[in-house]
This record gives structure tokens, C-alpha cells and sequence, in this order.
């Protein structure tokens, strides 16, 4: 077994990376029922508080990876065949199987239509949103799987990643002041980026964060409760002078990171069957809206999200067991006594 595989196990992140995936469903399922946002104090929606949290996470696992094994190649490697073989599964699903099933066109006005070989770009990260025909009368038109938009933002981060780290910054503690700083200019001038770049930014300062807690663990770990202390301080100062994006921002990462690296009882074994996290974050927005086509908006919320949930729980399980997991098992690892 592999060192990186040894770090993953006994800690809480499989269950963290499951909840942030079920904060997004809840979300979603409300809007795509026409129901609005579920809004939540603080951070906006439930939706938001799940991305927050998978970027963290990710800022932070992704950067214990470059450390353990500092290698561009094998670096993007591994994330390619994270991210790439579920993208791929997914979207094909969408093209091929939903679409065709669910769309106002007959199968050969909807295979020949241009708007299906364009669906197709998705694949190389440009992400399309609609299908021929497909989910028109929806209470959330036209989109078929509108989560994949983080996924070229997630991936930018990497590039990020890879060029700080082969710069040798990942090894320096203090980035976290310096990123800090930046933060709170930023938080005074918003107003100055356009919607797609604050989207970038915004979510990347998570992944940064994250960044910053595998560079100066040694600094954090040995006094735990004493930082949490300090950025929990932080974020009710922020909040009381009206900064609350960054006083959610400077405590959340953290709070993510110390408990996911904690090991906890009962969570810690969460991902003994599988990490489903990704594969229900792929499939719930077509199964979600498969199902509000076929058994309407109108139904209880309750049945739409449990049927639209087992559903989506079993394609994820299909995904892992299939597919990614398969794929994880291909990454090249550094051999032991060698750089």
C-alpha cells in the first residue's frame, strides 16, 4: 500500500467530502423543484457552505500530495484520473442516456442537432450546460448538469498548485499572512471583477487556504485549540465590522481542516465502502432534474429528494467501485529511495 493511501486512512475526511455533497443536493434539489435557495446565515446557501468545504479540503490534500511526491508529471497524472474518468462517465450518461429519454425531439432530429457533439466539450473542461431539447419545461430550464462549473475552476487551482510548489513557496509557512493580507484588500474591492473571475477567486481562496495548512502543519498542528482560538477570534471581529465573507472565510478552512485530519469514531471508517463523494456531485443535477421531469415539480419535497437521492447514491456507488476508484489505483507513485 502506498504512503499516500496510508495518510488517507483514520481520519474524518471521507465524511466531510459525503456531507459537503449533501449540502449540494439539498440545495439544489429545492431550486431545480422551483423552491429557491435553502439560505443558511452567514454563508448564503447550503449549496455555497458544500463548495466552500470541498475546496478546502482539496486546497489542503492536494497540496499533502505535492509534498509527498513534488513531481509535475505525476502530479497532474493523479489528478487527471481523479477528475477526467467520472467527468467523461457522467457526461456521456447525460448525452446518451437522459438525453435521448427526456428531450422534446425524436431521436434523430436530437443525435443530429448540433447542440449534442457541442455537449461534448465538456470534456476538455469547456463546460456546456444544455442538451437538444432537453429539460425545456423544467422549473430550471434547459440545464442538464449544472454543478460541473467548479471543476474547471478546481482545475486552474492545480496549475496554481504546481507552479507555487515548483517554485518551493508550498514550503513556506508565513504564504498564509500573505494571502491574508491579500484577502482583506480584496474584500474592499469585489466591486472590481467581473462575475466569472470572482467565481475563480472567490472559491480559490478556500483552495489557498487550504494550501496554506499543508505548508505551515508544523506551525498549526502542535497548537491545535490555541489557532482555533485565534481564527475564531478573527471571524467574530470580521463579522462585527460588517466583513462577514471573510470572517466565514478565515474560520471554515481551518474548522475543515482540523476536524477532517482529526480521527473520530465511527466517522473515521465513513469511507470503508467507498468515497461517493464525487459521484454523487457528478450525478445529482441530471437525476434531479430527470426526476422533477418525470414526476413533477408539484410532488412533495420529500419524494423528490429521497428517490432523486437513492437513485444518485447508486450511480455514485457504480462510479467508485467502476470507475474511479479503478482509475485511482493507475496513479503513478514516487518510488521509495528515489526524488
Amino acid at each position: 500500500m502506498s504512503n499516500a493511501m496510508k495518510n488517507d486512512q483514520g481520519n474524518n475526511f471521507d465524511f466531510l467530502r459525503w456531507l459537503a455533497a449533501f449540502l449540494v443536493f439539498i440545495s439544489h434539489q429545492s431550486v431545480l423543484a422551483g423552491r429557491g435557495e435553502v439560505e443558511l446565515s452567514f454563508v448564503g446557501s447550503s449549496g455555497k457552505l458544500g463548495v466552500y468545504i470541498f475546496f478546502s479540503i482539496s486546497g489542503y490534500l492536494t497540496a499533502e500530495s505535492w509534498r509527498r511526491d513534488p513531481n509535475v508529471f505525476r502530479f497532474a497524472i493523479k489528478r487527471f484520473l481523479r477528475i477526467w474518468p467520472g467527468l467523461a462517465a457522467v457526461t456521456i450518461f447525460a448525452a446518451l442516456v437522459i438525453g435521448p429519454m427526456v428531450s422534446s425531439m425524436d431521436a434523430q432530429a436530437y443525435y443530429t442537432d448540433p447542440g449534442f457533439l457541442r455537449y461534448f466539450k465538456i470534456l476538455w473542461l469547456k463546460i456546456v450546460y444544455g442538451l437538444p431539447g432537453v429539460f425545456e419545461k423544467n422549473p430550471y430550464p434547459v440545464t442538464v448538469n449544472g454543478s460541473l462549473w467548479t471543476i474547471p475552476i478546481e482545475v486552474f487551482w492545480y496549475v496554481f498548485l504546481v507552479i507555487i510548489g515548483s517554485l518551493g513557496m508550498t514550503r513556506f509557512g508565513g504564504l498564509f499572512v500573505v494571502l491574508h493580507i491579500a484577502v482583506i484588500a480584496l474584500a474592499f474591492n469585489l466591486h472590481i471583477l467581473t462575475k466569472e473571475i470572482f467565481s475563480y477567486v472567490e472559491f480559490g481562496l478556500y483552495f489557498c487556504y487550504g494550501v496554506c495548512l499543508s505548508a505551515g502543519r508544523m506551525h498549526w498542528m502542535p497548537h491545535k485549540k490555541l489557532v482555533l482560538a485565534l481564527v475564531s477570534s478573527l471571524a467574530i471581529v470580521y463579522h462585527a465590522i460588517g466583513l462577514t465573507g471573510l470572517a466565514v472565510w478565515i474560520f471554515l478552512p481551518y474548522a475543515v481542516v482540523l476536524f477532517g485530519s482529526s480521527s473520530t469514531p465511527c466517522l473515521r471508517s465513513f469511507g470503508k465502502y467507498g468515497d461517493f463523494s464525487y459521484g454523487l456531485y457528478l450525478y445529482a443535477f441530471p437525476i434531479q432534474q430527470a426526476m422533477v421531469f418525470a414526476i413533477g415539480a408539484a410532488t412533495s419535497y420529500a419524494l423528490l429528494f429521497s428517490m432523486s437521492y437513492a437513485v444518485t447514491l447508486l450511480l455514485a456507488y457504480l462510479s467508485w467501485h467502476m470507475l474511479e476508484h479503478p482509475a485511482i489505483r493507475l496513479k503513478p507513485y514516487r518510488r521509495q529511495g528515489y526524488a
